[in-house]
């Protein structure tokens, strides 16, 4: 590292954004700042499988299937349960047509929400739920599909009949086969663009295992993800000189895999925070941009279209009376302005 150029200072403050931190607590460039981050991560980590062990007991005595999508499952699979992996939340997914029964269980756990349950069209346009836990605070996100949009979604029950494990202490918590977990790992790094390198590591470290590559090349072509798999493998053969697999090799040659990987770099040195868009309009124009981009020609049919369905944030922005819902969609261009204000509003105060 060069520190004429790049300061200790930035060096901290990178990794602080992009969420990874070292493993050695002993390195000169790293501020005591970060070795608190370091030690607090832990502490989370701990919190983390714990609540995953209560909520997945709890699943199971229901008899109600679900999957943990990231966190804990990345960091035993992919980190050997060592690394100091920042984990913001748990991921969970259960079938559609048990949603309510799994929104209700969080609930009876101690678990809030703001969203409002009973929306349906919030369910068409997105994938989850959030869920705070009202003394300490943890997150839960509850989805009911593994992507928000962009592909078509894969039966629950094939992931369910081919689910893999990890064992935290005795017990066994249900997760993604190790093939299915790396391609959606793909597809949820692609959403965000890789604007946190923590995604695109975890590939790096997934290409470490012994995967079937010939089952994820078939899953990468039956999903119709070409275009996502060679950007990830383009990205982290460039940033962490990655040796990449024979089977995804043929995906990096894609030119729309290297318009992509252009995008992605920009959002990774700007540092360009999607849920940050509505704070300047130019970032806002980018990320919009992307998100077409990524998707097959009919999503982006949808895409365009679901610009024009009411949402629960227009309805906050704006309350009217039920009887004049109507009125959200022609009004839904003044609700998105609304609340852009009043995020720029609350981001001054």
């Amino acid at each position: 590292m060069n520190q004429d150029s790049y300061s200790t200072q930035e060096f901290n403050e990178d990794l602080t954004f992009h969420r990874i931190l070292p493993n050695s607590l002993n390195q000169s460039a790293i501020s005591t700042d970060i070795k608190k981050i370091q030690t607090v991560t832990s502490f989370q980590t701990l919190l983390s499988k714990r609540q995953l062990l209560y909520l997945s007991a709890a699943f199971q005595q229901a008899d109600l299937p679900m999957l943990c999508l990231k966190g804990p499952v990345i960091l035993e699979k992919a980190y050997a349960g060592q690394a100091n992996r920042i984990m913001r939340d748990l991921d969970l997914l259960v079938h559609s047509d048990r949603l309510e029964e799994a929104a209700s269980l969080l609930l009876q756990q101690g678990y809030v929400t703001e969203h409002d349950l009973g929306d349906i069209e919030f369910r068409k346009k997105e994938n989850h739920y959030v869920f705070v836990h009202k003394d300490h605070r943890h997150v839960v996100e509850l989805h009911w599909k593994l992507f928000p949009n962009i592909l078509e979604e894969p039966d629950f029950h094939l992931l369910w009949d081919t689910r893999g494990s990890i064992q935290l202490g005795e017990q066994s918590v249900y997760c993604l086969n190790n093939e299915i977990l790396f391609a959606y790992l793909i597809i949820h790094g692609t959403k965000h663009g890789w604007f946190r390198l923590k995604w695109l590591f975890d590939i790096h470290q997934f290409l470490k295992l012994p995967l079937d590559w010939s089952q994820v090349s078939a899953l990468t072509d039956a999903w119709e993800i070409q275009h996502m798999m060679g950007q990830a493998m383009i990205l982290v053969q460039e940033l962490f000189h990655q040796d990449v697999p024979r089977e995804l090799q043929p995906y990096m040659h894609s030119s729309k895999s290297k318009r992509m990987t252009h995008s992605a770099l920009k959002m990774m040195s700007e540092k360009l925070d999607a849920e940050q868009t509505s704070l300047h309009f130019k970032n806002y124009l980018i990320w919009k941009k992307y998100y077409f981009l990524i998707r097959s020609p009919e999503k982006k049919k949808q895409f365009f279209l679901y610009h024009f369905i009411p949402t629960q944030h227009d309805r906050e922005v704006l309350p009217l009376p039920k009887s004049l819902h109507a009125l959200y969609i022609p009004l839904r261009p003044l609700t998105v302005l609304m609340r852009r204000y009043q995020a720029k509003r609350e981001h001054m105060s």
